[in-house]
This record gives structure tokens, C-alpha cells and sequence, in this order.
């Protein structure tokens, strides 16, 4: 089922009765296409999950004193879940902790009660000069977002484990990660084969419409379907046909983006 761009841009002219080509930017046409075909990769991969492009991977430590429980998500990643933190005990031990998600209000609520001066808290330094204190003799337990790209913890251990930030490498988070799409002839999209008809009715049916004005409701009504069915595989690895859940010890992210309903916390 896998077919390179070149190949997705020459089936769609040839169902448009278009000339053929022999590379994407031979006309306007097959680039028009092309971008099209681009566009509606990045649509299908964030309205209906891809199983596939969830990865086991780690949280980017800033390396930065003045952010020391500040982490950043994962470069083009549009959902985490299951964040955990690695933690050795006395006798070396190691185990990965599950960090739980508190909403921003909650999160606020406690560690605002901190009194900064205490020998066991430090202070985040955010944007515009915004403080937050965090405990310095604990491991994390718990985190939010402000800006939907940083996670803030609410505190390192840096007696224990020695460390003055928190750490990619001691960082473990399930990150739905969409892949970036290259405008190639022989770039191949990472289209599973259950939903490729699926993409290629979406590319054709929005080609006929823009470059001919006509609309093809067969097509349409066959990719209406095939979307249905692929929610349905979605939901039944998940529980939910909008993507991850939020569990105890889990906390869904969206980061907004041109191809997603605007991005939020659930």
C-alpha cells in the first residue's frame, strides 16, 4: 500500500484526466497536489490517532538553574502520556516513577505555599520574571503546563540524586509524534495500510473540488466511511476516539498547531 509522493501526485492526475508527470514540480498542478497530499497527512494524523506514531521516548532537560524542574515535550509531539522519572533509592536502586498530571489551578494552589528562603525550596524562573518555587529534597511527583511546549514539575531531589535540573536521560513519556512530511518525489508518507485508501480519496476528492470544481460524493461518502471505521480501531486501543486518556498518573497533552481543534489539557 505504500506509494512515494511522486506516485500519490501521478494517481491523482490520472483520476482528474490531468497530463502526466514525471516529477511533483513539473506544473502547477501536480504541486498544487503535492502540498495538498501534505496537508492532508498532517489532517489525518491528528484527527484520527495513528497508533503508529506513538513512541516511547524521553522529555528534553533544559540544563538550566534557573528552570531546574522545567522539562520541554518532545520536537513535534501533539500528545504525551504516562510521564515518568527515574528515582534511586538508597542502596542504588532504580526504578521509574509515574508522575501524575495537576491541572494549572491545583498545581498553583500547592506550590505557592511554599515559603522561597526555606532551605528545601528553590524557584523556577518562567516568562516575564514569573516565579514558581519547588522543593529541592523530593523527586517529582506531579506536573502542569503553561505554555503547552514546557512541563513544570513540582520538585527535583538534589541531595539524593545529586542533580541540580532535571535530566532527559532519567525521563520517560509516551509522546504521540507526527512525522514531518518532505516535499520529494521519493518521499514515502507513514500511511498505516488500513487508512491509506482513506488519504488518497481525501487528496483526490479535494483536488477535484479546488482545480476542476467538482466534487465527487461517491468518494466522499467512501471516505466518510473508512474514517468512521478507523476512530473505531482508535478507540478500541485507547478508550477514547479523540486520543489519549487522562488517567490517574496520566495527564493528556495537546499542543496546539494548524492541524489540530486548538490544543488543550484534559
Amino acid at each position: 500500500m505504500q506509494k512515494t509522493l511522486l506516485e500519490i501526485v501521478q494517481s491523482t492526475l490520472g483520476s482528474m484526466d490531468s497530463d502526466a508527470v514525471d516529477s511533483i514540480g513539473d506544473t502547477i498542478e501536480s504541486e498544487q497536489i503535492a502540498i495538498t497530499a501534505q496537508e492532508q497527512f498532517y489532517e489525518l494524523a491528528t484527527y484520527q490517532r495513528v497508533p503508529q506514531f506513538e513512541e516511547l521516548t524521553q522529555l528534553i532537560g533544559l540544563s538550566d538553574n534557573t528552570q531546574a524542574t522545567v522539562m520541554k515535550i518532545p520536537e513535534n509531539a501533539t500528545d504525551i502520556k504516562d510521564v515518568r522519572y527515574r528515582h534511586t533509592d538508597s542502596q542504588g536502586r532504580t526504578t521509574f516513577r509515574s508522575i501524575y498530571y495537576l491541572d494549572k489551578d491545583a498545581f498553583l494552589d500547592t506550590q505557592l505555599m511554599l515559603r522561597v528562603g526555606d532551605s528545601n525550596v528553590g524557584e523556577n524562573i518562567l516568562a516575564d520574571n514569573v516565579r514558581i518555587p519547588y522543593r529541592n529534597d523530593l523527586g517529582p511527583t506531579c506536573w502542569t503546563t503553561f505554555d503547552d511546549e514546557h512541563l513544570v514539575f513540582d520538585s527535583i531531589d538534589t541531595i539524593d540524586q545529586q542533580d541540580n535540573t532535571l535530566h532527559n536521560d532519567s525521563s520517560l513519556v509516551l509522546a504521540y509524534i507526527i512525522p514531518t512530511f518532505q516535499l520529494r518525489d521519493d518521499f514515502i508518507p507513514e500511511v498505516p495500510a488500513k487508512m491509506f485508501s482513506q488519504y488518497m480519496n481525501m487528496i483526490k476528492e479535494i483536488n477535484s473540488y479546488e482545480q476542476r470544481q467538482i466534487s465527487n460524493e461517491v468518494r466522499t461518502r467512501r471516505s466518510e466511511r473508512q474514517g468512521h471505521r478507523n476512530r473505531h480501531f482508535g478507540s478500541i486501543a485507547d478508550g477514547s476516539d479523540e486520543g489519549f486518556t487522562s488517567d490517574s498518573g496520566m495527564g493528556r497533552f495537546r499542543r496546539p498547531s494548524r492541524y489540530n481543534r486548538g490544543g488543550r489539557f484534559r
